[in-house]
Formats: structure tokens, C-alpha cells, sequence
């Protein structure tokens, strides 16, 4: 069976069809943000004098300084295979808006579903048989979950309560029933978040609400689930870290040690902030460099702080992975016990023959059934992987271009 998916890489969207080059899919809506913030710069040139203040208003943009359009960045953070009709659904985010879309691969169209700022939206997945959405929304404390219709109606949260619910997925059956990674929080006096439990897998029946435990460990989290229609769970297990917050002696001794530099490096950034505003340059290129160089060997993912577990970046072996073995891709057949499937897995995903689609965060592999494993590409920062449909979807609205970091074995 030829691959197709799609996947998340340092912020962008790539979609994979077999053997050809994976392709660039830009946004029309990202795009005309972009273009806007170019015009705006160009119209209001003028007012930059030569103390180079600069006197657009900052919410004309999404999240950015409409004087610098660079600084105009909108992430995808999550895609799905569209359930009722060809194509795939997404969300993008800058520094302070979410928007959901909706890519319709018969007509080439980009639909607008939804966008705000009241909340960061995440983890979306769509409806196999009605193409209701459902997507995780992240407040202040913790995360719930939410249904829309697939035109971008009704949304409504369907989970409250003090834990994080994240990772939704449409159990493949067709039903309104949603499997969910759940982790409850602990508050202090001052109702600040102090603590999480173990994240264990939730089954919950969006219409009459009941809520069951599928699975759960007092030793490990247990991510990202998906449940198929003969009620075979495959989920991502991980060992579970008791508040990592916890007193530590040598944590407090390097925070001692490292004081002064802190000390200097916040007074640098104050003055970097600074020269930035009024010469359009930092203080120095080089910080710059070094920042770009590190971003490209950590991401949030869950809350949690990932980092290369090698430093040669340009290692093309296997063993490069942003997440240590301990991280499993497990199955679970009903009446049996837990199979671990692959060691180092970040996300998965998979199609109706069982053949799995996965990623370390630098591959992206296909494990077929019997066991063999081939590795379909290479790339940086692999966020998410998404098995799609046999619809074509490399059409002329996607941007012919391969992937500068993708190679073939």
C-alpha cells in the first residue's frame, strides 16, 4: 500500500503521497495575513522617523508588530484527515490568536471554521461518518474539550473540571464517542497549578455524557489514544515523572551558581528589547544564530520540554529522536494484555490494515503488520504524523515545493 499522510514540521504542513516529494502546503488565509502585514509596512513607511518608532498599532496584526511583517508567524499546531468529505482540517496559531480551517479537496477551497483569541485550540480530529470536530482548547488552568459541527457551528465544550483533557480522537466506529488522554491537577492555596497526576485514557460519550476509564497506570502516562472499531486501543506510553517541580539540592545549587549570569543575560535582553524597537536591530546577530540553533533541538509537546536526545543535528541514523525509548507505541486488544509496537515513538497514527505510521521527531516511519519497518522520510522537528485518505490531495492550491530537510532512503 502506497503512503499518504501528512505531518507537522517546525511549525509548517507537508503532505506525502507515495514516492513523490513531500509538498509544502501553505494557507491562503496565513498567506493573506502575510501579504496585509507587507502592504501595512509599505503604506506606513513614512511614519518610521529617523528615531525609527515606530506608530502602527500593534492589534492590527495577529500577534505581531505590524512595523516588522518578519515577525509575522503562523504555526500549524494540528491536523486531521477530514471524516465526511476529501480533504483535512487544521489549526493554526500566532502569538496570541487560534483559528481552525478546512482544506476541501474537491474544489481546492480553504474554509474558515473558526478563529479567537480568547483560547489557544489544539488536537483536533474529525468524525469519520458525520465530520463533527472535536479539538482540545486550552485555558489558563488545564485543558477541555470541544464539539463543532463540521461547518464550524455550535461549538461546545463537553469536559470541565480540574484536570487537562487533550489528544480527542473519534473512536473509528462512527459513534459520538471520543477516547481522550486526561491528566487531573493539583491546586495550591492560591489556586495556582502546582502538580498533575498520571494521564490516563478516557472514554466519553458526547450524547448522554457518561464517562468511563479505559486505562490507566499509577507509573506511566498515557498519550495520544485511538480506539478502532473492534475496540483495538493503540495509545503512547511513557514513564510518569511525580512533579518534576520537586526540591532537588543540585538543581538549587546550579540556580545559585548561575544567578549572576541570568542577572546579566535579562539586563543584555532588556537593552536588546530596546535597540530593537528603535533601530529595527538587535544588539547582536550572533544571539540570534545561537537561539535559531538551540530552537531547532527542543519543542513543547504536552507541556513538556523536548530536546534532541543527540546533538548532531545532521546525524541522518535512526537513533536521532527528540523523545528517549522509554517512550513506547503500544496495542491493546480486547482481553489481552499491552504489546509494545515501537520504542521512541512521539506520534502516531495509522491505517484501516493496521500498517502504523510513526515518528521520532526526526523520521517518519511505516510499520507494516508483520513486523518490518521502513523509513519514509527524514525532516526536523516532526510535531505530528496523520494518515489520510486515498483521495488525492496534491493539488494546485499546495505549494510545489520539497521539503529542503526530506530525503529518501
Amino acid at each position: 500500500m502506497a503512503s499518504r499522510f501528512a505531518y507537522l514540521s517546525d511549525g509548517k504542513l507537508y503532505l506525502k503521497n507515495g514516492d513523490s516529494p513531500a509538498v509544502l502546503y501553505e494557507s491562503p488565509f496565513a498567506r493573506g495575513i502575510r501579504d496585509r502585514a507587507v502592504e501595512l509596512q509599505r503604506r506606513h513607511s513614512w511614519k518610521t522617523g529617523g528615531s525609527g518608532e515606530r506608530l502602527i498599532p500593534r492589534a492590527a496584526l495577529w500577534g505581531a508588530n505590524a512595523g516588522d511583517a518578519a515577525l509575522v508567524r503562523i504555526d500549524f499546531n494540528s491536523v486531521c484527515a477530514q471524516g465526511a468529505t476529501p480533504g483535512f482540517v487544521y489549526s493554526i496559531r500566532s502569538r496570541e490568536i487560534s483559528g481552525v480551517l478546512a482544506h476541501q479537496e474537491e474544489s481546492g477551497a480553504e474554509f474558515r471554521l473558526l478563529h479567537t483569541s480568547d483560547y489557544r485550540v489544539s488536537h483536533i480530529s474529525s468524525n469519520p461518518v458525520t465530520g463533527k470536530l472535536v479539538m482540545s482548547i486550552q485555558h489558563i488552568q488545564g485543558a477541555t474539550l470541544a464539539v463543532m459541527e463540521a461547518n464550524g457551528a455550535g461549538l461546545t465544550e463537553v469536559t470541565q473540571g480540574e484536570s487537562s483533557d487533550e489528544c480527542p480522537a473519534w473512536v473509528d466506529s462512527g459513534a459520538n464517542e471520543i477516547v481522550f488522554q486526561s491528566a487531573g491537577l493539583a491546586h495550591n492555596e492560591d489556586e495556582q497549578v502546582v502538580g498533575m497526576a498520571p494521564y490516563s485514557i478516557q472514554l466519553l460519550n458526547v450524547e448522554s455524557y457518561g464517562l468511563q476509564t479505559l486505562l490507566e497506570s499509577p507509573h506511566h502516562d498515557l498519550l495520544a489514544p485511538r480506539l478502532t472499531k473492534d475496540g483495538t486501543l493503540y495509545f503512547i506510553r511513557r514513564p510518569y515523572k511525580l512533579n518534576p517541580h520537586s526540591f532537588n539540592f543540585w538543581r538549587l545549587m546550579e540556580d545559585v551558581l548561575l544567578f549572576p549570569y541570568r542577572l546579566l543575560y535579562a539586563f543584555y535582553q532588556y537593552l536588546n528589547f530596546f535597540t530593537m524597537r528603535y533601530t529595527g536591530n538587535p544588539l547582536s546577530a550572533s544571539g540570534a544564530s545561537l537561539r535559531k540553533q538551540v530552537d531547532k533541538r527542543r519543542m513543547i509537546l504536552w507541556g513538556n520540554l523536548l530536546e534532541a536526545q543527540r546533538k548532531g543535528l545532521g546525524d541522518t541514523s535512526e537513533s536521532l529522536s527528540m523523545v528517549p525509548s522509554t517512550w513506547e507505541l503500544c496495542r491493546k486488544r480486547p482481553g489481552a494484555d499491552i504489546e509494545v509496537l515501537a520504542k521512541s515513538v512521539l506520534s502516531f497514527d495509522y491505517w484501516p490494515d493496521e500498517t502504523l505510521l510513526f515518528s521520532n521527531g526526526f523520521s517518519v516511519f511505516q510499520l507494516f503488520p508483520s513486523g518490518q519497518k521502513v523509513r519514509l522520510l527524514k525532516a526536523n522537528m516532526i510535531q505530528q504524523v496523520v494518515s489520510l485518505g486515498e483521495a488525492p490531495i496534491l493539488g494546485q492550491h499546495s505549494s510545489q515545493q520539497e521539503h529542503a530537510v526530506v530525503s529518501s532512503d
